[in-house]
């Protein structure tokens, strides 16, 4: 059978128990894996592939003896591929290895650097982020530092932290401002006094006909687990794309989901749009802070 076929003919809900136990933050990106599993499901597979999905077991003396299954699988021939590509391949399972484990394994490896096969947004560095030239003659100075340099370094690092820190700050405003007119930069200016913040992204991975802003909800429900009592305060954007927009009872519906979801008083929504790789989809951004 290809991966396709595996995908398929596999609920997701029957591969969650196998996928907690390949790593311990794989819980807390439950709905994430769940977009990427839907993402695929509603992918064509690209052609026929030389190579196979290859899902083996370690030999005991890599792992040690007393090492977990799962610790122990092993993936080859997928992870670096085109997702497309992936999905053609014949999936060989060694004997031993139970087939959702192996499907698990599989996600996890294609998942490693991202929930999605789409390239990346390109955000401009911000007044508070270094340039790579930056890093390199900090780099090379802390490779050659004495005792008076570590001093002034430490002074350093503290400001360093601090301007990552507005800088993180800085892009999430930028990310905002650049998909809506609901917020200004004056009114998000508070979060700069924040001491912390968490962005968070979900998207409909919906296939046609299938209710976009349920999906949210649902996969929110059911697999979104960060516990967010720490941050009291919330800017959430509601995205759809101009060829899609979100209907009025579309937002309703999100606004009053959201709320029910964070359990928090204090959360402004805003509205906008924005170009998506699947237009049909929902995106919604969520910048929670302290």
């Amino acid at each position: 059978m290809t991966l396709n076929d595996y995908i398929l003919s596999t609920p997701f809900e029957e591969l969650v128990p196998e996928l907690i136990k390949l790593d311990t933050p794989v819980r807390d990106n439950l709905y994430a894996f769940k977009e990427a599993f839907d993402i695929l499901r509603r992918m064509a597979p690209a052609g026929v592939q030389e190579e196979s999905i290859l899902v083996t077991i370690l030999d005991p003396d890599e792992e040690g003896p007393d090492a977990p299954l799962e610790q122990r699988i092993h993936t080859q021939h997928c992870g670096g591929d085109f997702w497309e590509n992936d999905l053609a391949k014949e999936v060989v399972i060694e004997e031993g290895v139970p087939t959702l484990l192996a499907l698990a394994e599989i996600l996890w490896e294609m998942t490693y650097f991202g929930f999605d096969p789409y390239p990346k947004e390109e955000i401009p560095l911000n007044r508070y982020e270094m340039k790579a030239e930056e890093w390199e003659i900090y780099e090379h100075r802390f490779a050659h530092k004495n005792r008076a340099k570590r001093m002034r370094d430490a002074r350093q690092e503290r400001a360093i932290k601090r301007y990552e820190h507005l800088g993180k700050i800085e892009k999430a405003i930028g990310r905002i401002l650049a998909c809506t007119s609901d917020v200004s930069h004056i009114y998000l200016d508070y979060l700069f006094n924040a001491k912390a913040i968490c962005e968070y992204e979900f998207f409909s991975r919906v296939a046609s006909g299938e209710d976009r802003a349920a999906y949210i909800r649902d996969n929110l429900s059911q697999y979104f687990h960060c516990d967010l009592s720490a941050y009291p305060r919330a800017e959430i954007l509601l995205c759809a794309s101009t060829t899609h927009p979100l209907s009025n009872s579309e937002v309703a519906f999100l606004t009053k989901f959201f709320r029910k979801l964070l359990l928090t008083q204090d959360i402004r929504f805003s509205v906008g749009s924005k170009d998506i790789e699947e237009p049909q989809d929902i995106w919604v951004f969520m910048v929670v802070s302290s």
